[in-house]
């Protein structure tokens, strides 16, 4: 990010605002071009704007033929046979089965009661697997492919924000950007400007991060060599949001002084042509024939100049926005967007959930100042998302596709990172030379980027702005197919699924009207295991003498998570608690065996009875509506 970039965010951060009476703000806009400034872009932003209106709508066969084309496939391998232990060595959601999709459940608890009881083969599905691994072969990509263009769609009216074509888009590309939503449906961003959250905010408190700033493309450690580890802490004192927009006001007071007094020695920075400074780094290019000016980066071998001037900065990030009366004005504006992008639609699965999931189907605030980084991510359970820029400064995104993130996997772990819990920012230049594509945009105040599931993305702040954003799970084949690869690989990485996937497949037998056969033979396979490891797990405790009781905790979930910390696997309808204890805190079968089966009494939500009931229910309920 160089000095132009600075510059050209403090003309969007005080325009319009109280700003504009300081002095020395008068100063700077008498020796820039201000109206050239606001529609300057950044020379690295690669975009392909597209208008809704020409596109054409795909027929409901040819989309669900393109979801299909996307949707990754499963490949497990099978060990060599084994003599049957008294309880399966996993239960893989992914695991192949052994059973036809057509069978009813009281067929599933028939022959999963042969495996614990007589330590029969399990007759339902494979569970001598190795271990998921991770895809790292993808095709190669020539060096010209490699910067993807980011479409970018053009709303003109309601009728484009409403569209089935933009639908369709979103739900077929790994990124893509929304531009002219937010003026077609009237949404008032002023609504979302940090005054309007520092009231109502002003006495609870919240975590905040704390970060070293330097420019989007590059990501220093300590010793001042480029890495991919990223530092990045929770600030050890919470802050009220009052408190963050006081630091917020104070850091652009301190970048109107810094360029006042900059200017006052030199005059603009803000060059009238394509040259470059006598030090070498690049300036902003202002030719009088092009609508949209670029802003350069500097090069580099200039990139010594940021390490002098970087400082700590506070980044006010994943701040919960679960109270609806708290926040009405704001709400009441979010659901003016298109169905298919809310939070709480009936065309999202994580709707489906009877609970609140902060950050995935509960809004999120993030407040940014210049530098702000959100570091590099797949979103939980590789669910899409939605991030709406409310401005007035701008963010740059880099993003990679979905089917390379078996590769920064790999990078992530030859560089002892770990993928999900380390923070990290990829280094561009071994991107490139490992042939991996990115997507890099500027998102600019009123734009929305839709995430599509498993696209690893990191994002920058080039100015000051506040983002709105949450988790969608749009119901196609592909969304589900990745979320359950996820949640396989969370459990080899000792990371916790924030999404039950089990008790979320339950629901979709429970409530869904099922699109397409895929999407019904893709949960009626998950609900075979999970039924099967069900009858499995309660006939070998009853076995060991362990007493199964009806759960009466108020719950709002099928499931409990483990809280072993180098476990946190989901336990399905089933809660291992330990007897000579006052906590209430759960853990799975597998480590309740191995700290003892007998120390545990066991909790059980749903009767099995009832869940073969909503099992066979949900077969004839699909065949019903073919």
């Amino acid at each position: 990010m160089s000095y132009n970039v600075n510059q050209v965010e403090l003309i969007k951060a005080v325009i319009g605002t109280k700003h504009m009476e300081d002095p020395k703000v008068q100063e700077i806009i008498k020796k820039i071009d201000v109206n050239k400034c606001l529609k300057s872009n950044l020379k690295t932003d690669n975009l392909k704007k597209i208008n809704i209106e020409d596109i054409p709508a795909k027929t409901e066969l040819d989309f669900k033929k393109a979801i299909q084309e996307m949707t990754p496939a499963v490949k497990i391998l099978h060990k060599r046979n084994h003599d049957p232990t008294d309880f399966p060595i996993n239960c893989n959601i992914l695991a192949p089965l052994k059973v036809p999709l057509e069978i009813d459940g009281e067929s599933i608890l028939k022959l999963a009661e042969k495996r614990c009881l007589t330590r029969s083969e399990n007759e339902i599905f494979e569970e001598n697997m190795y271990p998921f691994t991770v895809p790292k072969t993808v095709e190669e990509v020539s060096s010209d492919h490699l910067k993807i263009p980011t479409p970018l769609f053009v709303c003109k009216n309601s009728k484009d924000a409403h569209s089935i074509q933009l639908e369709q888009m979103c739900q077929l590309n790994d990124i893509v950007m929304v531009r002219g939503l937010m003026e077609s449906l009237e949404i008032n961003m002023e609504n979302f400007k940090s005054e309007m959250f520092e009231d109502r905010g002003s006495k609870q408190t919240y975590l905040f991060r704390e970060q070293h700033r330097m420019p989007a493309h590059l990501n220093y450690g300590d010793d001042g060599h480029v890495t991919w580890r990223y530092n990045s802490w929770e600030n050890s004192t919470k802050l009220t949001l009052q408190q963050y927009v006081a630091h917020k006001e104070e850091s652009l007071k301190n970048a109107i002084d810094d360029e006042y007094e900059y200017l006052s020695k030199y005059e603009s920075r803000f060059v009238r042509s394509a040259n470059t400074t006598a030090d070498g780094s690049k300036k902003i290019r202002l030719e009088s024939e092009v609508e949209e000016q670029a802003v350069e980066e500097a090069e580099l071998d200039k990139k010594e100049e940021f390490i002098t001037s970087t400082g700590m900065i506070v980044f006010g990030t994943n701040v919960d926005l679960l109270d609806t009366k708290k926040w009405e004005i704001q709400f009441e504006e979010l659901k003016k967007l298109p169905d298919f992008l809310l939070w709480n639609s009936a065309k999202s699965c994580l709707s489906y959930l009877r609970r609140t999931v902060p950050g995935m189907n509960g809004v999120q605030l993030y407040m940014k100042v210049p530098g702000a980084r959100t570091s590099a991510h797949q979103e939980n359970n590789n669910f899409g998302s939605i991030n709406i820029n409310m401005g007035p400064g701008d963010c740059e995104w880099l993003a990679c596709p979905y089917k390379y993130w078996g590769k920064i996997e790999d990078f992530c772990r030859r560089k002892k990172i770990n993928f999900r819990i380390d923070p990290f920012w990829p280094v561009l230049e071994d991107l490139e030379k490992a042939n991996i594509p990115i997507y890099r945009f500027s998102q600019k105040a009123g734009d929305l980027v839709y995430l599509n599931g498993g696209c690893i993305h990191w994002v920058q702040a080039t100015g000051w702005c506040n983002n709105i954003s949450w988790n969608i799970g749009p119901i196609n084949l592909f969304q589900i197919r990745t979320a359950l690869i996820s949640y396989e690989y969370n459990k080899l990485a000792k990371f916790e699924s924030l999404i039950p996937m089990q008790s979320l497949a339950w629901e979709f037998a429970a409530k869904l009207q099922f699109p397409n056969k895929e999407i019904f033979e893709e949960i009626r396979a998950v609900l075979i295991r999970s039924l099967a490891f069900l009858k499995m797990t309660l006939d070998y405790v009853i076995s060991q003498g362990v007493k199964v009781d009806k759960d009466k905790r108020k719950k709002n979930c099928w499931s409990n998570n483990c809280i072993i910390k180098e476990c946190k696997r989901e336990s399905f309808n089933l809660a291992f608690v330990r007897k000579k204890s006052n906590s209430e805190d759960n853990v799975c079968v597998y480590c309740a065996k191995e700290m003892g089966i007998r120390k545990f009494k066991v909790l059980q939500q749903l009767p099995l009875n009832t869940l073969v009931e909503m099992f066979d229910k949900m077969k004839a309920k699909f065949e019903s509506s073919i």
